[in-house]
């Protein structure tokens, strides 16, 4: 993102080092390190990406994190978590996409777009053939 002159923040599960800032020419990138089950406050982002995390949780911090998501959502949310059947190392909660939409779609905060989702899921579809649940577990919203 700092490459393209964007700030931006990543928050990872098990982050092997401290929480990190740099700066690059005026522009924040931000890694920190964070508990997804307890309570996070988040500055609203024009876009949030969640890839492939919610699985990673346990379903008792499902709504929690779908909450923090619609909070932390300014514009756009592009969100992936693996479906079940689908496996992966340290996956506690798979679910098929509509669990997902409905605890984010909850709130009438965010609006899902079938559409871009099934644009931008082709497109990942395409250029990584290896890893289609990518694609495939892809949904996209926006704040209405």
């Amino acid at each position: 993102a700092a490459s393209m002159r964007i700030d931006s923040m990543g928050i990872d599960l098990c982050l092997p080092l401290a929480d990190e800032t740099k700066i690059f020419d005026g522009i924040t990138a931000r890694l920190i390190r964070a508990d997804l089950t307890s309570a996070l406050s988040i500055e609203p982002a024009d876009l949030v990406v969640c890839w492939e995390v919610a699985e990673h949780l346990p379903e008792s911090a499902a709504n929690d994190f779908c909450k923090l998501l619609v909070r932390s959502t300014g514009e756009f949310l592009a969100f992936t978590a693996a479906v079940p059947g689908q496996g992966g190392m340290g996956h506690l909660n798979e679910q098929p996409k509509h669990y997902w939409r409905e605890k984010l779609l909850a709130s009438e905060e965010l609006s899902y777009f079938p559409h871009l989702t099934k644009q931008v899921s082709e497109r990942f579809l395409h250029v990584a053939p290896r890893a289609p649940w990518y694609g495939n577990n892809l949904q996209i919203f926006r704040r209405i």
